[in-house]
Protein backbone atom coordinates (compact mmCIF):
# COMPACT_ATOMS: atom_id res chain seq x y z
CA UNK A 1 0.00 0.00 0.00
CA UNK A 2 1.41 3.40 -0.89
CA UNK A 3 0.36 7.00 -1.34
CA UNK A 4 2.02 10.16 -2.56
CA UNK A 5 1.17 13.82 -2.84
CA UNK A 6 2.52 17.06 -4.33
CA UNK A 7 1.48 20.64 -3.74
CA UNK A 8 2.80 23.95 -5.08
CA UNK A 9 2.17 27.36 -3.56
CA UNK A 10 3.89 30.15 -5.48
CA UNK A 11 7.65 29.49 -5.28
CA UNK A 12 7.19 26.77 -2.62
CA UNK A 13 6.70 23.11 -3.44
CA UNK A 14 5.91 20.20 -1.16
CA UNK A 15 6.07 16.47 -1.81
CA UNK A 16 5.60 13.36 0.22
CA UNK A 17 5.13 9.62 -0.06
CA UNK A 18 4.50 6.72 2.27
CA UNK A 19 4.55 2.97 1.75
CA UNK A 20 3.79 -0.13 3.78
CA UNK A 21 4.35 -3.67 2.58
CA UNK A 22 3.22 -6.98 4.07
CA UNK A 23 5.27 -10.09 3.27
CA UNK A 24 3.42 -13.40 3.56
CA UNK A 25 5.58 -16.29 4.72
CA UNK A 26 8.35 -14.09 6.16
CA UNK A 27 9.23 -16.70 8.80
CA UNK A 28 9.77 -19.35 6.11
CA UNK A 29 11.99 -17.01 4.09
CA UNK A 30 14.22 -16.50 7.16
CA UNK A 31 17.36 -14.31 7.14
CA UNK A 32 15.64 -11.59 9.20
CA UNK A 33 12.84 -11.06 6.68
CA UNK A 34 10.11 -8.88 8.14
CA UNK A 35 6.38 -9.37 7.86
CA UNK A 36 5.98 -5.61 7.48
CA UNK A 37 8.11 -2.84 5.97
CA UNK A 38 7.23 0.83 6.43
CA UNK A 39 8.60 4.19 5.31
CA UNK A 40 7.82 7.72 4.26
CA UNK A 41 9.41 10.98 3.16
CA UNK A 42 8.40 14.63 3.09
CA UNK A 43 10.16 17.39 1.12
CA UNK A 44 9.81 21.14 1.13
CA UNK A 45 11.50 23.25 -1.53
CA UNK A 46 11.80 26.91 -2.46
CA UNK A 47 12.48 28.13 -6.04
CA UNK A 48 14.91 31.00 -5.52
CA UNK A 49 16.31 31.67 -9.03
CA UNK A 50 15.52 35.35 -9.70
CA UNK A 51 13.34 36.08 -12.73
CA UNK A 52 15.79 38.85 -13.71
CA UNK A 53 18.45 36.17 -14.36
CA UNK A 54 16.20 34.23 -16.76
CA UNK A 55 17.69 35.58 -19.99
CA UNK A 56 19.66 34.16 -22.90
CA UNK A 57 20.81 30.58 -22.31
CA UNK A 58 19.37 30.70 -18.79
CA UNK A 59 15.89 31.79 -19.92
CA UNK A 60 14.40 28.54 -18.55
CA UNK A 61 16.81 28.09 -15.61
CA UNK A 62 15.68 27.45 -12.05
CA UNK A 63 17.20 26.64 -8.69
CA UNK A 64 15.56 25.01 -5.68
CA UNK A 65 16.76 24.87 -2.07
CA UNK A 66 15.16 21.96 -0.24
CA UNK A 67 14.97 19.98 2.98
CA UNK A 68 13.83 16.36 3.06
CA UNK A 69 13.05 13.95 5.91
CA UNK A 70 13.06 10.19 5.27
CA UNK A 71 12.10 7.40 7.65
CA UNK A 72 12.35 3.77 6.60
CA UNK A 73 12.12 0.62 8.68
CA UNK A 74 12.78 -2.59 6.76
CA UNK A 75 11.95 -4.67 9.87
CA UNK A 76 8.88 -2.74 11.01
CA UNK A 77 6.88 -5.84 11.92
CA UNK A 78 8.81 -9.05 12.59
CA UNK A 79 7.42 -12.59 12.88
CA UNK A 80 6.62 -13.45 16.52
CA UNK A 81 9.69 -14.43 18.51
CA UNK A 82 12.16 -12.77 16.11
CA UNK A 83 13.70 -9.49 17.26
CA UNK A 84 13.98 -6.57 14.85
CA UNK A 85 17.45 -5.25 14.00
CA UNK A 86 17.26 -1.62 15.17
CA UNK A 87 20.02 -0.62 12.73
CA UNK A 88 17.48 -1.16 9.94
CA UNK A 89 15.07 1.45 11.37
CA UNK A 90 16.63 4.63 9.93
CA UNK A 91 15.90 8.29 9.46
CA UNK A 92 17.67 10.90 7.34
CA UNK A 93 17.60 14.68 7.08
CA UNK A 94 18.81 15.98 3.71
CA UNK A 95 19.57 19.66 3.00
CA UNK A 96 20.36 20.57 -0.58
CA UNK A 97 20.23 22.68 -3.71
CA UNK A 98 19.19 21.71 -7.23
CA UNK A 99 20.20 23.85 -10.21
CA UNK A 100 18.35 23.42 -13.51
CA UNK A 101 20.19 25.21 -16.36
CA UNK A 102 17.40 23.86 -18.61
CA UNK A 103 14.20 22.11 -17.48
CA UNK A 104 15.40 18.56 -18.24
CA UNK A 105 18.92 18.80 -16.69
CA UNK A 106 19.75 19.15 -12.99
CA UNK A 107 22.99 19.57 -11.07
CA UNK A 108 22.49 18.56 -7.44
CA UNK A 109 24.34 18.96 -4.14
CA UNK A 110 23.15 17.91 -0.69
CA UNK A 111 24.23 17.07 2.84
CA UNK A 112 22.68 14.15 4.76
CA UNK A 113 22.44 13.54 8.49
CA UNK A 114 21.60 9.86 9.10
CA UNK A 115 20.51 8.01 12.26
CA UNK A 116 19.15 4.63 13.26
CA UNK A 117 17.10 3.43 16.24
CA UNK A 118 20.09 1.54 17.68
CA UNK A 119 21.98 4.81 18.15
CA UNK A 120 24.71 3.79 15.69
CA UNK A 121 27.13 6.48 14.54
CA UNK A 122 26.24 6.64 10.85
CA UNK A 123 28.35 8.64 8.43
CA UNK A 124 27.18 12.10 7.43
CA UNK A 125 27.19 12.34 3.63
CA UNK A 126 27.86 15.01 1.03
CA UNK A 127 26.33 14.04 -2.30
CA UNK A 128 26.90 15.58 -5.74
CA UNK A 129 25.03 14.50 -8.84
CA UNK A 130 23.68 15.18 -12.28
CA UNK A 131 20.32 14.09 -13.58
CA UNK A 132 18.57 14.41 -16.92
CA UNK A 133 15.31 13.50 -18.53
CA UNK A 134 15.08 12.53 -22.18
Amino acid sequence: VSADAEYTLGRFEFQGATAWEHIDGARAIGNGTAEGIFGFYVVGGYHFWPDAWKTGRLANADSVAFVRYDLFDTQHNMPSGIAADETLDRSEWTFGVNFYPVPNLVVKADYQVRRDSAGSDLDQLINLGIGWEF
